[in-house]
């Protein structure tokens, strides 16, 4: 008999602490369902006339309801683009920049792609964004724009060169640490970097990524960057691209027309220069 009693109130015991966990996780819970809910229910749409407000130039009126808590941080309509895409659009740099400083938007890559080719873009807004977007301190570009906006029409025989404009561009992008490979599809990466041996611009070599399967493109006139290379004589250039993993035995594909056809690859250019030195070192 003791021991039935003894194990009934054990039993009652176990019951009890069972009822107990279940209490305080249901009170736990609780607490993160609340905040959660209370946060569903504060997030609204604010009325049209605050968020038409984000769509102007008027970042006087925008700090009014920034500072009121009128417009949530960072909020983006479901029913049109984003403020910062649509000010990005209207070539708004300014505008831009004050929507990352003070309406907690962020630059995409999406977002500096779309910038790319608007002729109308200010280079020196676009610098400051990047700068701003990197957190990295601006980067003078005085001599830049000599040398390469000079270039605004004037291309290659070939065709392959960027123009300045956006070389300069593409530049800012690579100096500031920025991932090419999410901003610009693989033939116009391949025409950058050629562009890159073009220039012999030394500066950059060392900051691409040549693991970009880019590097062993062509571009739509045939040629690759290790051709380019070539063509250009420059030994020491050509090692350096082969010691990163370029390939050999990619040859020059010309495929803008309906009439594509295969070119020499590097080694075979080498052979037509006579360059002994090239010979060597491109030879299986």
């Amino acid at each position: 008999m003791k021991e039935r009693l003894a194990k009934n109130r054990e039993n009652k015991s176990t019951n009890m602490n069972k009822v107990n966990k279940v209490l305080i996780l249901s009170s736990i819970l609780s607490l993160f369902y609340l905040p959660c809910k209370a946060q569903i229910e504060i997030v609204k749409d604010p009325p049209s006339e605050i968020v038409d407000a984000f769509y102007s130039n008027d970042t006087t009126l925008m700090s009014e309801y920034i500072k009121s808590g009128k417009y949530p941080m960072g909020y983006k309509p479901s029913y049109r683009i984003s403020p910062i895409e649509s000010a990005i659009w209207k070539n708004r740099i300014a505008i831009v920049m004050f929507l990352i400083n003070n309406a907690g938007f962020t630059l995409t890559n999406d977002d500096i792609s779309s910038m790319l080719y608007r002729e109308h873009v200010n280079i020196d807004e676009f610098n400051s964004l990047l700068s701003l977007s990197s957190g990295k301190n601006k980067i003078d570009v005085t001599k830049w724009k000599e040398k390469y906006l000079n270039e605004w029409e004037n291309e290659s025989s070939d065709g392959a060169i960027l123009n300045g404009y956006y070389y300069f561009r593409f530049k800012l992008i690579i100096m500031y640490g920025f991932d090419l490979i999410n901003v610009v599809d693989s033939e116009q990466r391949t025409e950058f970097y050629i562009s890159v041996i073009e220039h012999q611009d030394l500066e950059l070599l060392d900051l691409l990524n040549y693991e970009d399967e880019a590097f062993n493109g062509h571009t739509c006139n045939g040629p690759t960057v290790l051709t380019s290379a070539v063509y250009s004589k420059n030994y020491y250039l050509v090692k350096y691209l082969v010691d990163k993993g370029l390939d050999k035995t990619v040859r020059i594909f010309e495929a803008c027309y309906d009439d594509a056809k295969e070119g020499p690859n590097a080694y075979e250019i080498a052979l037509s220069l006579g360059n002994k030195e090239l010979i060597d070192l491109l030879k299986d």
